[in-house]
């Protein structure tokens, strides 16, 4: 056992493309999620303010068949298509790594966002309206606040279901921290130990996600 140790962690300073790669997972998760979550309240934005429009039914309907395409495809497939087509010009993989993740997940955090608004009382927005509110002040100010608030779970798990999903960016060439484990277990015939520490790094990073939305909820709660 410490000469596996010794093989997995230590031999070659291979603590180090372990670091790499979870460097690596964090950054594409960070920012794959935080481009996504932005796209998706564009959608959601989007599609709530054409609900009621028929001169806007057009958008909502793009939007629609944007979100059940995206939706239908694997992250994988996406992966290799922005890398290998689409994203080509750009040299770094990480970059396109976030992008992807950015455009395929926003479809899902946009059904999220949009299934938080909508919850919202209808007569809010009725009393906001006959008080002469605008739309923009009536959805930033009361609608969107407290979509947000009942969404936070879901947001959560999608924040993590991205964590988990960032395991395919080595079919690209990216070593986050699950191709780290595959290099080393490549290179020292050792698969039992490097694997399971990984499983161990991302229950730790699904526990910490938990333990934040947690602590984001109770806040929220305490302050109405």
């Amino acid at each position: 056992m410490r000469e596996d140790f010794h093989a997995v962690f230590i031999e070659n300073g291979r603590w180090k493309l372990y670091l790499e790669g979870l460097g690596n997972t964090l950054l594409i998760t960070i920012f794959g999620s935080l481009l996504a979550f932005v796209l998706g309240m564009i959608l959601a934005l989007v599609l709530y303010r054409c609900k009621n429009s028929a001169a806007l039914a057009g958008i909502a309907f793009i939007i629609r068949q944007y979100i059940n395409i995206m939706r239908g495809i694997p992250i994988v497939v996406l992966l290799l298509i922005g890398y290998f087509s689409v994203f080509v010009f750009i040299p770094s993989a990480i970059i396109v790594a976030i992008l992807v993740f950015g455009i395929g997940m926003s479809p899902y955090f946009a059904e999220i966002i949009r299934g938080g608004i909508e919850s919202v009382d209808k007569g809010q927005v009725d009393a906001a309206c006959a008080l002469g509110f605008s739309f923009n002040f009536t959805m930033f100010k009361i609608i969107l606040p407290q979509g947000l608030k009942k969404c936070l779970p879901s947001i959560g798990n999608q924040l993590t279901t991205i964590l988990k999903l960032t395991t395919f960016v080595g079919w690209i060439a990216i070593v986050d921290i699950t191709q780290a484990a595959n290099i080393v277990s490549s290179n020292t015939f050792i698969y039992f130990m490097p694997l399971v520490f990984v499983a161990v790094v991302y229950v730790v990073l699904v526990s910490v996600i938990a333990f934040v939305f947690r602590l984001i909820e109770k806040r929220l709660k305490r302050y109405g």
